[in-house]
């Protein structure tokens, strides 16, 4: 009998490959923002992200509910789908995704991105943590 799975990866062709001698047809997921309680805090305790987000094209800078989400993933595994975009505007905007890593469009967006990161990292130094106040730490044994 086979499984199928639905799985998070970067590479989920390579994925698909590896894991089909064991009879595990393998799914990828592409979501953008969940609202979960770490994206909710990061969204109220970093006036950065929330702009950056609120600046961010279509499907880039919407939150979708965890319920929505998880909706969308149980759906793919009951269709047996190879891939689930959540929100479904993503598969659009997937087809541009290999202009993205460019170095051409990389070298237009440089003078944009550098400030926003030294931004955020200061304003995350100014909070005294790394992480949200709800997440545990791999190391933490607390």
């Amino acid at each position: 009998m086979r499984h199928r799975r639905l799985v998070s990866s970067n590479s989920p062709a390579v994925l698909r490959l590896a894991l089909r001698p064991y009879g595990v047809l393998a799914g990828s997921a592409h979501t953008s923002w969940i609202d979960t309680g770490l994206v909710r805090e990061v969204q109220r305790e970093l006036r950065s992200f929330a702009r950056r987000l609120r600046q961010l094209p279509g499907p880039f800078g919407q939150v979708t509910s965890l319920a929505e989400c998880a909706g969308a993933r149980v759906h793919a595994l009951e269709r047996r789908a190879r891939t689930v975009f959540v929100p479904s505007s993503l598969r659009r905007m997937s087809m541009l995704r290999m202009l993205l890593p460019s170095t051409f469009v990389q070298r237009l967006r440089r003078p944009k991105i550098e400030p926003m990161i030294v931004e955020s990292e200061q304003e995350t130094r100014h909070l005294g943590r790394t992480f949200g106040t709800n997440s545990v730490s791999m190391g933490d044994s607390t």
